[in-house]
């Protein structure tokens, strides 16, 4: 079975690798990720709550983002002029990585950057991980599907066009539950195949208590301040965005008798 991870593994680094060097200049002229004194990735799929858990670690001296995604580093290098790989992840660990400490999250492509700098697998053991999953994968396809159809990924965002009660669509939610089953297993299969014991976090744990899991998040990854400040947090704090319409959509899926059988492996 471990061979059978390792190829997969493998195959999937290969094909977003590949990817990523079709867009941009991949090069690194160094490693930049050596001058850090500590690492960590929140280990996730989309609507578990990885940008809540982000920002209730900025009291704790920690910038989070999904910095290391493709579809952001692609934006970025194109952005400045067509700049290579390593020279976007030195600006941003200068300007981001404060006191050292450099944390990123997201799904499992983030990897790649990391793995073409020498970071992985060479130095994975100086590395944390935080898995978030969500238990009730169904509400968390309902959210990913409306999210998707709006763009408004977020409180803060402006939703580009409303979404009605009319347009539930079945084959869209089992298509992101789905989804979301087959992201926790890459993750699994990644903490396996490197023996990596991730601190394991459900949407809901963090839901009911944002501040006292962050708190045991910062002691997982031995932070301790000072704090970290962002402007738009500060001024919009995140707010639940799931309305009656996400209630209507669950209980007609489920009447469907669609809500899916297989064990959702991403959670303890």
């Amino acid at each position: 079975m471990t061979h059978e991870i390792k190829q997969r593994y493998e195959r999937r680094l290969a094909r977003d690798t590949e990817f990523l060097k079709s867009r941009i200049d991949v090069a690194f002229t160094f490693n930049p990720f050596r001058s850090l004194t500590q690492r960590f990735i929140i280990s996730a799929s989309p609507r578990t709550g990885s940008t809540l858990l982000s920002e209730m670690l900025l009291p704790h001296g920690a910038m989070v983002t999904e910095a290391l995604l493709p579809i952001h580093v692609i934006r970025a290098c194109e952005e400045r002029g067509g700049i290579a790989l390593g020279t976007y992840c030195e600006q941003y660990l200068s300007r981001n990585a404060r006191r050292g400490i450099f944390g990123t999250k997201g799904w499992p492509p983030l990897l790649v950057p990391l793995h073409l700098a020498g970071e992985f697998p060479n130095y994975m053991s100086e590395w944390k991980f935080i898995h978030l999953t969500r238990v009730d994968i169904v509400k968390q396809a309902i959210s990913k599907v409306i999210a998707a159809e709006t763009l408004a990924w977020q409180s803060r965002d402006i939703a580009l066009r409303s979404v009605s009660h009319d347009e539930f669509d079945a084959a869209k939610i089992l298509k992101a539950v789905n989804a979301s089953i087959a992201e926790n297993q890459v993750w699994n299969e990644f903490f396996d195949l490197f023996a990596i014991q991730p601190m394991r976090l459900t949407y809901e744990e963090l839901a009911a208590d944002p501040p006292g899991v962050a708190a045991d998040v910062a002691n997982f990854l031995g932070l301790n301040g000072p704090p970290l400040k962002r402007k738009r947090v500060l001024e919009a704090p995140l707010q639940v965005q799931a309305t009656d319409l996400n209630t209507d959509w669950e209980r007609r899926f489920l009447k469907l008798g669609l809500s899916p059988l297989a064990e959702n492996t991403g959670g303890p």
